[in-house]
């Protein structure tokens, strides 16, 4: 499948092909961070592309030590997860 099944925005478009995309299969091995750092593909071109490959059944490659799943160690031994989330302790 080619990124013009995706009818995608010129914008968008541009953007994937100067990161290397001819295919889906292209899209789908990079993640929202690579895609972000491209010159002029901000947030909603991100929206825009991840709309397009969930209508055709895909999704972007997951984040490796993204925020959201980032937790460390406390030396008591409890989980915290990043700022904003539920704060396990050792005691609960």
């Amino acid at each position: 499948m080619t990124l013009d099944d995706l009818l995608l925005s010129c914008r968008a478009d541009t953007a994937l092909a100067r990161l290397g995309c001819r295919t889906v299969d292209d899209v789908c091995r990079l993640t929202r961070s690579q895609i972000a750092a491209e010159r002029n593909c901000a947030r909603g071109s991100i929206a825009e592309i991840e709309a397009a490959l969930r209508r055709v059944g895909r999704t972007l490659a997951e984040e490796v030590g993204a925020r959201a799943t980032k937790r460390r160690r406390t030396q008591e031994g409890a989980c915290v997860q990043g700022a904003g989330h539920a704060k396990r302790s050792a005691t609960s």
